[in-house]
């Protein structure tokens, strides 16, 4: 809080918890609000073994703490910590110098419930980037609780959520590695909680075959992955599943769980939704690795045969919706299998003669940096990208409507996305002009040419007003000589189009834009286009 004052502790500790003053902090720098109008930065002085530094009034924000740590005897654990006055722990995240491997170690205090006297479940999170080039890495591993493994590895590049399971009452201590490759600056931060990576905060721990996150694919923006772990998994589209998207040429993680896996002869495939065919992808499935981990029940330490699998999409699938099954030592299927969703590659386009970053921060729907919710374009502030799509309107105002393509309503009823009917329509397509034929047949017939909706949203136009469109819509309207019923059909007009197609596009990986004029652009005045960015027809 803004007036409250806190106090920072650093120390380089022994095996016994003693301070080594052979190892020096020196260089230290204090700076409030890094990047933003009011930053200021204090010099705090060097010292050996250990630091505790009071800053007497704090204002309520973020602060940076940088450092040069001098290590002159080894095996030795860096402590870091800040608290407020009243001696509560503040969040933390770190960064540190390329090429560095940190040990973490962390020690957790569970009070008892009290109403039943027992413990919590808990969740290990946090978040890892070095880069997301596919050669460059940055993930967690060798997770022990107490001593014990209970994770060798898992997704890699982004957000991270690791289930501990039940902890009983007292102290624990938690350990890992954060593992990453050179080239930039790391970023890793984590704590424990006890909310879950679902949302509704229900599901206790990883499905016995659960798809997971790597930064290849740049979807973790898209509303079903949550803090690396596709979380609303199912063997349909339907009932509240949200199926992860994965960009064609990219790779995603699979975990996998059962007691048959002694043998580490478990198996993944891969199906079209609705096919009993395999898919020939090739050497689709690499087995990374294979372990035996624990997880933390209300009667102790269970014993979990592990193993972990990466399957590449090739490059020029049809985009669709397909389905992940996992298989025991005996080929009988794990679960009822896991639909997911493959969509475009924009960044494909990043190579200095097609497309800049900055083309794919103005055309991808996922990489808008600007820093800001549904407003105009500028620096990165928050790293939170921004759903919307602006333009000009009327005497050179800026009207911004959202094209929240890839989420589902709010209140998570909603049975349908965007992004779901995107796929729906564009299902078995190669190429993006196919695809945007069917996106274009779907927007022309669900709004007719009349008044403007006023409703600053593509969301809302294609699902909320009216009788929004379904799945079975998307797929059966998407081609030709099919008419939508006039019950589906809503009012619009350019502006509502040109967002909404915008929008479709963007969700499934095709860059593409409102673009509006006041004069002259092929004969209309004051109209909004969608340009679409189709390489596959050049």
């Amino acid at each position: 809080a803004t007036g409250e004052g806190i106090t920072i502790n650093v120390a380089s500790l022994d095996d016994a918890g003693l301070v080594d003053t052979s190892n020096t902090f020196s260089s230290l720098v204090l700076t409030q609000h890094p990047g933003e109008p009011d930053e200021a930065s204090f010099s705090i002085p060097g010292a050996a073994g250990q630091i505790s530094y009071n800053l007497s009034s704090s204002v309520a924000g973020w602060y940076m703490l940088q450092f040069r740590y001098s290590i002159a005897t080894g095996n030795r654990t860096f402590s870091f910590g800040v608290i407020d006055t009243a001696g509560n722990p503040l969040q933390t995240s770190w960064i540190d110098s390329a090429s560095v491997t940190i040990h973490v170690r962390l020690v957790l205090q569970v009070d008892p419930d009290p109403v039943t006297g027992l413990g919590t479940y808990a969740y290990y999170k946090g978040g890892a980037y070095r880069n997301t080039k596919p050669a460059e890495y940055a993930f967690i591993r060798d997770i022990r609780l107490d001593g014990a493994l209970l994770y060798e590895r898992a997704f890699d590049q982004g957000k991270y959520d690791f289930p501990l399971g039940f902890l009983v009452p007292g102290e624990h201590i938690l350990t890992a590695t954060f593992e990453s490759s050179g080239g930039y600056p790391t970023k890793l931060w984590e704590h424990v909680c006890e909310h879950s990576f679902d949302p509704d905060d229900i599901k206790k721990s990883w499905d016995s075959v659960q798809i997971l996150y790597m930064g290849n694919t740049h979807t973790r923006d898209y509303d079903s992955w949550s803090e690396g772990v596709a979380f609303a998994q199912g063997s349909d589209v339907g009932s509240g599943v949200r199926p992860p998207p994965i960009r064609r040429g990219t790779t995603f993680m699979v975990a996998m769980e059962d007691p048959s896996f002694a043998a580490g002869d478990g198996d993944v495939k891969v199906f079209p939704l609705g096919s009993a065919t395999e898919v020939s992808w090739g050497a689709y499935q690499t087995k990374v690795e294979d372990y035996t981990g624990g997880y933390y029940e209300t009667g102790g330490l269970s014993t979990r045969q592990r193993e972990h699998w990466e399957v590449a999409v090739p490059a020029l699938v049809p985009v669709g919706r397909y389905i992940l099954r996992g298989y025991d030592a005996s080929g009988t299927e794990i679960g009822t299998g896991s639909v997911f969703y493959v969509i475009y590659d924009p960044y494909l386009l990043v190579d200095g003669t097609k497309f800049t970053k900055q083309d794919i921060e103005t055309w991808a729907y996922d990489e808008d940096e600007d820093g800001k919710t549904w407003t105009g374009y500028g620096p990165d502030a928050d790293h939170e990208r921004d759903d919307f799509s602006a333009y000009h309107w009327s005497g050179n105002t800026q009207t911004t409507y959202a094209s929240r393509a890839m989420r589902r309503d709010p209140s998570f009823a909603s049975p349908v996305s965007v992004l779901d009917l995107a796929i729906a329509a564009a299902d078995g397509t190669s190429d993006q002009f196919e695809s945007m034929r069917r996106l274009y047949r779907l927007t022309n017939q669900r709004i007719n040419w009349s008044s403007p909706t006023w409703t600053p949203d593509a969301e809302a136009i294609l699902i909320r007003i009216g009788e929004g469109l379904t799945i079975s819509d998307a797929e059966t309207y998407s081609l030709p000589n099919n008419a939508l019923p006039s019950a589906k059909v809503i009012q619009g007009q350019c502006m509502d189009f040109g967002n909404v197609l915008a929008a479709l596009a963007r969700s499934i990986g095709i860059p593409a834009r409102p673009a509006s004029g006041q004069s002259g652009i092929f004969g209309w005045n004051f109209h909004v286009f969608t340009e679409v960015y189709l390489p596959d027809s050049l």
